[in-house]
């Protein structure tokens, strides 16, 4: 199992220390870090860094690579493209 995450998520804001860290042991080796699920809030950013230095584990460090951001403002400048004959904005009919 050690190329596979397997993820906290919602419903962990009202787990307490003790709960998240027992699913830590038990094999759990990742967590949607942020502000808010899609319909769910997550715990603060400053609570899980707490959690972690507690239980001596380490956030994954990972690097954007320009092209990502590159691909994002073309993606970007894709959507604010004027409408074509093929495509037309049916919410301003």
């Amino acid at each position: 199992m050690p190329t596979s995450y397997v993820r906290l998520s919602a419903g962990r804001e009202q787990m307490n220390e003790q709960t998240q860290a027992m699913c830590f042991m038990a094999g759990a080796n990742s967590i949607f870090y942020g502000c808010k699920l899609l319909t769910t809030p997550n715990p603060e950013e400053d609570k899980d860094l707490q959690l972690f230095r507690k239980l001596g584990l380490n956030p994954q460090q990972t690097a954007v690579l320009a092209g990502d951001n590159e691909q994002q403002q073309r993606l970007e400048q894709a959507l604010m493209t004027p409408d074509t004959d093929e495509y037309y904005n049916a919410a301003a009919l």
